[in-house]
């Protein structure tokens, strides 16, 4: 039984640790922080897969990592207006990591 129950954690550890090549095209600026973008906390992530995985105003106003700035905000998108295939908005330099709350910018976006 505790083979089973090792293979089962072990198994779930791997899936939710697994990420989609090229998704990070699906929200603005994801290039930037790459796979990261979704799974360094998974609080992004989460997020973004209840929003059916594609970015939308909603998830752009919502702040994932708690950090006191919404992913629009730290994605360079504050309304939610980006599509796929639209190009990045603003400066790749301004933009921090809507999933890692100790990445955020004193200021940025006010």
């Amino acid at each position: 039984m505790g083979f089973v129950r090792l293979s089962l954690s072990v198994f779930i550890a791997a899936v939710s640790a697994w990420a989609y090549p090229g998704w990070e095209s699906k929200v603005p600026n994801g290039s930037v922080y790459g796979c990261n973008t979704c799974h360094d906390t998974d609080m992004f992530g989460s997020d973004f897969n209840e929003a059916g995985n594609q970015w939308t105003s909603a998830l752009a106003a919502a702040d994932s990592d708690g950090d006191g700035y919404a992913n629009g905000v730290e994605l360079l998108d504050p309304d939610g207006t980006w599509s796929e295939g639209d190009p990045d908005p603003g400066d790749p330099a301004d933009v921090t990591n809507p999933d890692d709350p100790e990445d955020a910018t004193p200021g940025f976006g006010e």
